[in-house]
Order: C-alpha cells, then structure tokens, then sequence
C-alpha cells in the first residue's frame, strides 16, 4: 500500500487476494477453568494468589467459523442465567451462538440484577456533586455465595462494534440465593 491510500475505508484498499490485515483465525473460546486444589500458590501484590487457568473450547462449544470478528455482545436472550453471544462480523453475517449450559447442567442457579439509576437525585459529597444514568452506568454490586465473592459493574462500554446487556450475573452454583 502507499501512504496516500486511505486505511479507515476498506472499501478503498487494495487488493490482498485471500489475505486481510487482521488475520484469518478460527473464532475463540476460552473458559475460566477451576483452580486445582494442589496448584501452588505464587506471589503477587503482597498476597498469595492461585494461578488462573483458562480451556480453549471452541470446537466443544460448536463455533467454528472463521468470519472476521469486530464486536461481541454478551446477554442472556433466554433468561436462563446462561450468557449468550452476538457476534458482529466484518463483510461476512453476524453469529449468533445460544448457550445452552443449562441443558448439560441442570440445577444450577443464577441471580440477575438490572439496576435502575437516579439521575434526578444527584448526591453531594464534600464541594462535588454525583449523579447516577438512568441505567447505573459504573454502578458496582458485590455478592458473596458459597464463600466466593463475585463482583460485576454496569457499564456502559463493553467493546468495540457491540455493547453487551447491562443487567448483572451472578452464578450461585447450587445455592438457593446469595450468602
């Protein structure tokens, strides 16, 4: 390419054949794993912290395309608890991928939380004044269940191309509600 060609258009680039310049890779899943109860402890920030492990489970999850990803959008369009993801793709659909956790773990429970904020009553804290959106944009909930402590934020930008749901998740496993 030459330096007078315009990048932000892709409309005006010129011709790559079967290459584009971000890649072509199959989408990715990577899943959280639970900590192994002999993994060893390693030192971080003045506190003993188990190593985070993570599965790559496209395949197992069914995705396997291999469009040129630009936003995802994470919600639960069955309010079921199980996180389902749009997928906005560049020059190619959109996927949608439907998570159907619950029917290969049933029992499970889940809590979901849509705040509502007060932008008509802003709060005064020393000479500032706070106001919340209407949908409680930054608004931080902290939850304990079966000894974890889960925290999530509302927030109001998720990513690039897509804004994901503003209602909380929380996973309580088998518990009935929060502790």
């Amino acid at each position: 390419t030459q330096t007078k060609n315009n990048a932000a258009d892709a409309t005006v680039w010129p011709v790559m054949g079967n290459r584009e310049l971000s890649g072509s890779e199959p989408s990715r899943l990577f899943v959280q794993q639970q900590p192994q109860a002999e993994a060893r402890r390693v030192r971080g920030r003045g506190h003993d912290e188990t190593p985070l492990r993570f599965a790559e489970l496209s395949a197992e999850a069914g995705i396997n395309d291999l469009y040129n990803g630009r936003g995802v959008a994470v919600f639960d369009l069955d309010h079921d608890g199980a996180l389902d993801l749009y997928v906005a793709n560049q020059g190619a659909p959109s996927s949608f991928y439907h998570n159907r956790l619950n029917a290969v773990s049933p029992g499970r429970r889940w809590l979901g939380l849509e705040l509502v904020g007060r932008p008509d009553r802003p709060q005064r804290v020393g000479q500032r004044t706070f106001a919340t959106s209407s949908e409680a944009i930054g608004a931080r909930v902290e939850i304990e269940s079966g000894g974890k402590l889960q925290i999530r934020e509302v927030s109001g930008g998720t990513g690039f191309a897509s804004q994901s749901e503003t209602r909380l998740h929380f996973g309580l496993g088998g518990a009935a509600a929060p502790d």
